[in-house]
């Protein structure tokens, strides 16, 4: 699988124990690079010859020394990539190490040995590799850990024949709508909590891509749901999560995976996050954890979709002894696509 984007959205959920004023906080997205056209030279070449392979593209990013290119292609191609024989822009890589990706590709990381300014027309000479036998279309695919990504084809084959080829732009979105899925929002407010009844939002993470392999979206939290120093009791961990019954302080979250559009393929949430029905589980990872991995694309409508999207729903219980404040969580979600 090829992780060549993302996207983070974060979401801050209230709750209101005792008649405070809530504010919302900003939506907060990295800023990120993007796909760039990728210019595989010879771009048409004989079968099991030896030479060299040249990929050239123009970064959107400054590359610093250090910074890394990730370059995957058909494990068919022969022979090894090092420091001896691959360079960037005529200089030699700091580090180069190849290694397996999925059955059928080899993934070379190569550290970048110089400062590449935005804008700088980037050349990565590979002289170690030997074509395949068969005939056929081959891609390249490059992305860096800056956020730049493209990829290309290499025909190699017959010099009698004709090459024709296509290249599919690479797609990824992601925006986090209300629960009609009718307007992007930030917020999910639990209004004020009462001991008769469960507080509850909710919001759809809507995500579109052309990934042949799908997506994994992650969950990141600030922590507790705290007004601080007060800690609301969390549900349990696992896949069963806790039964939240008014009156019982209790504090967690539901989430339905939905479906996608793309055939065959799947989305299943998380064994952790994956509760019995009516169930919540404990919601406060400091590091990031994945919450959902879909198999193949998905192109949710453009608004009104509630089939393909993916529904988080928080609650809040409290109990007599619940102490009054406003209770607060900041939630950061990432996408990353799987081309």
């Amino acid at each position: 699988m090829y992780n060549l984007k993302n996207f983070t959205k974060n979401i801050t959920t209230f709750a209101l124990v005792a008649g405070l004023i809530l504010t919302s906080f900003g939506n907060s997205m990295p800023a990120l690079a993007a796909g760039v056209p990728v210019t595989i030279t010879p771009s048409a070449v004989a079968v099991s010859l030896p030479g060299s392979i040249t990929l050239t593209f123009t970064s959107t990013v400054a590359h610093p020394v250090g910074s890394s290119f990730n370059i995957i292609y058909p494990n068919t191609y022969t022979g090894t990539t090092t420091t001896a024989n691959t360079t960037i822009n005529a200089a030699a890589p700091t580090t180069v190490v190849s290694a397996a990706s999925g059955a059928s590709n080899t993934m070379a990381t190569l550290t970048n040995p110089a400062v590449l300014p935005i804008g700088t027309v980037i050349t990565i000479v590979f002289n170690g590799l030997t074509t395949p036998s068969l005939i056929g279309n081959y891609s390249f695919v490059i992305y860096t850990n800056k956020g730049d990504y493209g990829a290309n084809f290499q025909y190699v084959g017959d010099a009698n024949a004709v090459n024709v080829t296509a290249f599919v732009p690479l797609s990824l979105s992601f925006v986090i709508r209300d629960s009609a899925d009718t307007v992007n929002t930030n917020t999910c407010d639990m209004g004020v909590l009462a001991t008769t009844a469960i507080g509850n939002c909710n919001y759809r993470l809507k995500i579109g891509t052309n990934a042949t392999n799908g997506y994994v979206v992650s969950v990141l939290t600030s922590g507790d749901f705290t007004s601080t120093p007060n800690v609301f009791a969390n549900a349990a961990v696992g896949a069963a999560g806790t039964t939240i019954a008014a009156g019982t302080e209790m504090y967690g979250v539901s989430a339905s995976a939905g479906a996608i559009t793309g055939t065959p393929g799947t989305i299943a949430l998380a064994t952790a996050y994956g509760t019995a029905v009516g169930n919540v589980v404990k919601y406060n990872n400091t590091t990031s954890a994945t919450l959902a991995t879909a198999t193949a694309p998905n192109a949710p409508a453009t608004s009104g979709d509630t089939t393909n999207t993916i529904l988080v729903n928080h609650r809040a219980a409290i109990g007599a002894n619940t102490r009054a404040g406003v209770y607060t969580q900041k939630v950061t979600y990432t996408v990353v696509a799987s081309f």
